[in-house]
């Protein structure tokens, strides 16, 4: 059975009202990029709570930018079970997040801890606990950042924020933490950009949006494939234009300069040379590898949510 970990006593959470707390050196992370599968993860472990938990928290992955390093690009998450003593004492599932960052690095080497997630559905944004779990992230990565949804949809939109948190100190010990509103936009990569095209195309279309197979094939949208084969259509077009561009410079038509040769050379480049068998091996390879996770994921899920109602049933 799963069992909750590291628990932090209250003790060690510090008011800031203290005074003349001093700020200490500003964080280095100036603003967060959140992809399309952090938020949906985010707002799926919100639906799947408990009964009468009011929020949920849980890890974010990702990468700095390699533009900016300051900036943070989240993409993906997952959820951490927790819980809150009336005493005001935090338990955080630590076997569970060592058993998922366990997994994940197997098929995500690249992606690292970079901070944590609260779901909300009403509420304050920041309250006790968020200190003493941030306390817990910052020893897991360094300057993680701390994005809170709101789950609950109380307006029109859904309200998104990150945020960085500053120690406060007097005498040169901490007292407090400062949390710090720092810029969030989203971002998407292709492959994201296509689903989220589908599910705002069979919104629009006046499909049924109860659940994801209105995206998929609800009424009034166009037969799954459509996203794939414009993308295939634009690839294809795209090829052909710069085909007659290279004709048109080969025959002396056109006069081109060195950069653009080379941005197609780069391009054409990038391919890599492999054989039909060593793609699909390769594929399969992958796809199996996907799976496996996949499966230890859900069998993951399953435990903690048999030792959950286990627990349960034993504070009854």
């Amino acid at each position: 059975m799963l069992q909750l970990s590291t628990t932090i006593p209250s003790s060690t959470a510090t008011s800031s009202t203290s005074s003349a707390p001093t700020p200490a050196a500003p964080s280095r992370t100036s603003s967060c990029l959140l992809h399309p599968v952090a938020l949906f993860s985010i707002l799926d472990a919100y639906t799947r709570r408990s009964a009468g938990q009011a929020r949920v928290i849980g890890t974010l992955l990702g990468k700095s930018s390699d533009a900016d390093p300051t900036v943070v690009e989240v993409t993906q998450a997952f959820a951490v079970p927790y819980r809150e003593a009336e005493n005001g004492e935090i338990a955080i599932g630590k076997e569970h997040q060592r058993q998922m960052m366990s997994l994940l690095s197997k098929v995500s080497a690249h992606e690292r801890v970079v901070g944590w997630y609260a779901g909300i559905g009403s509420g304050p944004v920041v309250v006790d606990a968020t200190s003493l779990i941030h306390d817990f992230y910052a020893s897991e990565c360094d300057d993680p950042v701390h994005v809170v949804v709101d789950c609950g949809c109380g307006s029109d939109k859904l309200d998104i924020k990150a945020y960085i948190s500053t120690p406060l100190t007097v005498g040169g010990e901490p007292i407090a933490n400062m949390f710090e509103e720092v810029k969030l936009d989203m971002t998407a990569l292709a492959c994201e950009k296509i689903f989220v095209d589908r599910m705002v195309r069979s919104n629009t279309a006046g499909g049924d949006t109860e659940g994801l197979g209105s995206v998929i094939s609800g009424p009034g949208s166009a037969p799954p494939g459509d996203s794939v084969m414009e993308s295939m259509d634009k690839l294809s077009r795209l090829l052909h234009t710069v085909h007659e561009y290279v004709d048109s410079v080969v025959s002396g038509r056109v006069s081109a300069p060195e950069s653009v040769g080379r941005m197609i050379a780069s391009a054409v480049g990038s391919v890599p040379a492999v054989t039909d068998g060593a793609f699909t091996k390769l594929f399969n390879d992958s796809l199996q590898d996907l799976l496996m996770v996949m499966y230890l994921s859900n069998i993951t899920k399953t435990q903690l949510t048999v030792a959950e109602k286990v627990a349960a049933t034993l504070t009854v």
